[in-house]
């Protein structure tokens, strides 16, 4: 019987040849991607991609962050001069106040007060929305959805403090921005008034559409008077006084 052959073990550098590989292999995998115009939109800090919409990290396209002066606000990923002294601006969640100091402000749904205070921004003496900064609306002005407009642009109504509601509640009715009141619990709101139950009492000088609707002044196609239920006259004839003629 012929001996088996012998193995041939592998050589003490091969062994560490692969070993070394297989190691540097592992690194490279470990190690992030460094911060740069490939893979930030942003600006790079310290290799760390930030939104560069922040006034003392502005920057983009992946370029290195860079602080804006005390006088300036970060727009666009660039430094620009702030807005006038006596106004206060928010960007990107930071104020500016108008002696240059600086507070952090996050408001996605509200507006930032010259404090750094997130409010609702939907009042007159604070009035904004997405986080900018609040303004404090006119004297003959609303505060509708975060921005200052004249009373008439409330088509729904208004509350005492001034802010616009849609008025088609039965808690919170109104239109043409009116005040809005409460109507009971045996009224509905229909198109921006409380309407109770359509009776005699209630709609003397008309007729009944239904449970809740009172039709006056009566017309040819409801036709009625002292809250009866309303009818539709006949081909040439015309409501006249309640009743069709």
């Amino acid at each position: 019987m012929r001996p088996s052959p012998l193995r041939r073990s592998a050589s003490p550098s091969r062994s560490l040849a692969w070993a070394f590989v297989t190691v540097a292999s592992l690194l490279l995998a470990a190690c992030p991607e460094e911060c740069g115009p490939a893979n930030c939109s942003g600006c790079c800090a310290e290799g760390e991609c930030l939104s560069g919409k922040a006034r003392l990290a502005c920057g983009g396209n992946g370029l290195s962050c860079v602080a804006c002066s005390s006088s300036e606000v970060c727009r666009d990923f660039l430094c620009v001069a702030a807005p006038d002294a006596g106004q206060v601006r928010s960007d990107a969640g930071v104020i500016v106040r108008p002696d240059g100091g600086m507070g952090q402000c996050v408001c996605p749904t509200g507006c930032c007060s010259s404090t750094g205070q997130c409010l609702s921004g939907g009042t007159p003496d604070a009035c904004g929305a997405d986080g900018g900064a609040c303004q404090s609306c006119g004297a003959l002005e609303l505060c509708v959805r975060g921005s200052c407009a004249p009373v008439a642009a409330c088509s729904g109504c208004t509350f005492g403090d001034g802010r616009c509601g849609d008025g088609t509640t039965q808690d919170v009715c109104g239109r043409d921005g009116g005040l809005c009141v409460r109507c009971s619990a045996a009224e509905r709101c229909t198109d921006g008034r409380c309407v109770g139950p359509c009776n005699a009492v209630s709609c003397q000088a008309g007729c009944c559409q239904g449970a809740n609707q009172c039709v006056a002044p009566p017309t040819s196609s409801a036709c009625g008077m002292s809250g009866v239920a309303c009818v539709v006259c006949d081909a040439g004839l015309t409501c006249q006084s309640g009743a069709c003629r």
